[in-house]
Parts: structure tokens; C-alpha cells; sequence
């Protein structure tokens, strides 16, 4: 039976690790794409703990990077995104 992720090229999320709890399916989801051949995968967040710990395991599974933001306007907020590209 084929996969649902056979077909997809890119998965984004957006605030999404904020448990412990969300790190094991996060990472669980991330494997499956990868090893579906989901070309990319990023995941933006406030910079939790729970964030980092999930791009501990994305930097040493798949060389992932973090890449920090910061918006200049009202409100200004700023965080990570992880990114893994397969391509």
C-alpha cells in the first residue's frame, strides 16, 4: 500500500513542540517523511526546550539546521526553524 507522504515535497508546522511529550511523534513523523522522500521539513518555533531537543535528534539523524527569526514590527517576537533538507 503506498503512503501518504509518497507524493509530498515539503512539510511545515509551525508552533507545534511546545511538550516533552511532542517530541517522540514529532520525531516519528519526521522519519516517516524522510524516509518516504519528503524533500523538506521545517518547523518553526518561540525556541521551547522542548524545540530543541527534537533538533538535537533532526541534527544528528539528518545534518538539520537551525535558522533564527526575528520580526522588527509589533509585536516583535522571535524564534527558530528547523530545517531539514533532503533535496
Amino acid at each position: 500500500k503506498k503512503s501518504t507522504l509518497e507524493d509530498i515535497d515539503a512539510i511545515i508546522g509551525a508552533d507545534i513542540c511546545f511538550w516533552d511529550e511532542m517530541v517522540k511523534p514529532l520525531l516519528k513523523l519526521i522519519d516517516k517523511a524522510v524516509d518516504c522522500g519528503v524533500k523538506r521539513v521545517m518547523i518553526a518555533d518561540p525556541q521551547r526546550s522542548p524545540f530543541f531537543a527534537l533538533a538535537e535528534k533532526c541534527k544528528k539523524r539528518y545534518g538539520a539546521e537551525l535558522v533564527e527569526w526575528r520580526s522588527e514590527a509589533y509585536p516583535r517576537i522571535s524564534g527558530s526553524i528547523l530545517v531539514i533538507d533532503k533535496r
